[in-house]
């Protein structure tokens, strides 16, 4: 300021002056039995009881070799300021936080509605720009990240069940039952009237280990019983009778896993909740269509290749057991 110049005061003198009159500096200690009681040098509180007072206190101009009034160096003024500055890579940020009001869409939804209102009311421009914290930047990578995370999820179940029954096939009969899911958990969210978040991702993914584990104990023992001669789809439904209690019961106990998210107790509801709507939507409909839609489908496609298989090895044994000479 033009107001220090030839002083040889800087802004930082000043303020460390003004600090040394109101806070005080420490000046040392007092070490007594072990005890030490810092000594800090500041004016008496009464000898400046108003602002005129204060602007005429003493600064030692350096350059001019004596003292100077504060008054003749500069004036105080009230402003608005923030309690706190804070930074982060070198730029002033302003954090903003709020709870989402029950009924209210999604937090990815709220956040892009606080930034369109931003820029409508020309918080935003070329010298102020909204970033990510710790919440928008897990919702940030959500987005970009969940549809590689189902894939990816998508890829390991068909290996592992592709290992497991030695057949290429075989999986996309399972991983019918993940669609199947997915219309479930739309329809719960419409029903509810939820709005579908990116948290839901999460859901999606956790379903598709959820879900194909049904089917997987179905195919299990249609494989078992046709290994042992018995026709496709006699197996089939010995399979649905067999399977249908272990079924319902880990379908029930994975319900009442996701009624804590549903009923949305506590901080961070709001993310839980979305996450129980998907997976109790998934199982629900899922274990149902499951029984029907897949034992279908691999009767739909296989009966012919077991029909052949079966007629070829009945009459292998029947001319195995014919004399030469017939």
């Amino acid at each position: 300021p033009s107001a220090l110049s030839g002083t040889g005061l800087t802004v930082s003198d000043v303020a460390t002056t003004l600090r040394a009159y109101n806070v005080g500096i420490g000046a040392g200690e007092v070490r007594d039995a072990g005890d030490e009681t810092p000594i800090v040098v500041k004016i008496d509180p009464r000898a400046v009881a108003d602002e005129q007072t204060l602007l005429s206190l003493p600064v030692f101009a350096p350059a001019l070799r004596t003292f100077l009034p504060l008054s003749a160096l500069g004036r105080f003024e009230l402003r608005a300021a923030p309690v706190s500055v804070d930074r982060a890579e070198q730029a002033y940020v302003a954090n903003l936080s709020a709870e989402i009001v029950g009924g209210s869409p999604g937090q990815f939804q709220v956040r892009t509605q606080v930034e369109e209102a931003f820029v409508a009311v020309g918080v935003v421009d070329r010298d102020v720009r909204v970033t990510t914290g710790i919440g928008p930047d897990l919702l940030g990578d959500l987005v970009f990240y969940g549809p590689i995370a189902f894939a990816l999820a998508l890829v390991l179940n068909y290996l592992v069940i592709a290992s497991q029954f030695n057949s290429l096939k075989y999986p996309l009969y399972l991983l019918l039952t993940v669609p199947l899911a997915l219309v479930g958990a739309v329809w719960l969210f419409f029903l509810t009237g939820s709005p579908l978040d990116v948290i839901s991702v999460l859901g999606v993914v956790i379903l598709i280990g959820l879900v194909t584990k049904n089917a997987i104990l179905l195919l299990d023992v249609v494989m078992g019983q046709l290994g042992e001669g018995e026709r496709l789809r006699d197996a089939l439904v010995r399979a649905g009778r067999l399977r249908l209690r272990p079924i319902l019961m880990t379908a029930l106990t994975v319900v009442i896993i996701s009624l804590p998210l549903l009923l949305g107790l506590g901080e961070g509801s709001e993310f839980r909740r979305p996450l129980g709507l998907v997976i109790l939507g998934g199982v629900v409909s899922s274990t149902f269509l499951t029984l029907f839609v897949v034992p279908a489908a691999f009767y739909r496609f296989e009966r012919a290749r077991f029909e052949r298989v079966r007629t070829g090895g009945a009459g292998e044994v029947a001319l195995a057991g014919a004399s030469p000479n017939e």
